[in-house]
């Protein structure tokens, strides 16, 4: 006796780890994004922390031995820059650089999806649905490829003609209202010069 596929049990077994495999890199990704926006706080408030003290004498960084020194008549009030030696809080974490940069990377997708949604809501074409970022390079659950109209990015011609089917386009070769109409009140005012 041969079977067809595995059992029922297996289906289910394999159907309930999926799940737990999905949920748990949902709890994941928030895990990182909220590890990556406390980093990016504290290398923020860090960078502030160090501008502001860096003229008035001294800092946890670098020492408080100027605070009690009379300023000097030629005092650069310019401000100076924080450079990422005087970094101590920031760079004690590990994954720092990684969570600033997948915080920028995060900004410019959502960016992206921003001006691509306005210029197809422009167009009034169907929008497929935007996959949510992924702040690591951990693959999500892998779909059989499917293929739809939105698979390649539209020509300019088809863009063009969207454009032109849209009922709020002018159409071509139609009269131009100009921009003095005649209006009653127009007519009445000439009228009352004649």
């Amino acid at each position: 006796m041969s079977q067809q596929g595995p059992p029922a049990d297996a289906k289910q077994a394999q159907a309930a780890a999926l799940q737990e495999l999905e949920a748990a890199q949902k709890r994941k990704r928030q895990i990182d994004s909220s590890l990556a926006n406390l980093e990016t706080s504290i290398y923020a408030f860090e960078g502030s922390y160090l501008e502001e003290t860096a003229a008035s004498g001294g800092n946890i960084i670098k020492g408080f031995d100027n605070y009690l020194k009379p300023p000097t008549s030629n005092v650069n009030k310019k401000k100076l820059e924080v450079t990422e030696g005087d970094r101590l809080f920031s760079t004690s974490s590990g994954t720092y650089q990684q969570s600033l940069e997948a915080k920028r990377r995060f900004e410019q997708e959502l960016a992206y999806q921003r001006v691509r949604l306005t210029t197809v809501q422009r167009l009034k074409v169907p929008v497929p649905p935007m996959l949510p970022p992924i702040y690591t390079g951990v693959p999500g659950p892998v779909a059989e490829p499917t293929l739809t109209p939105f698979d390649s990015a539209p020509t300019a011609s088809q863009l063009i003609e969207l454009y032109l089917e849209s009922p709020s386009s002018p159409r071509p070769g139609a009269k131009k209202r100009s921009s003095r109409t005649s209006t009653p009140s127009l007519q009445r005012k000439k009228s009352k010069t004649e």
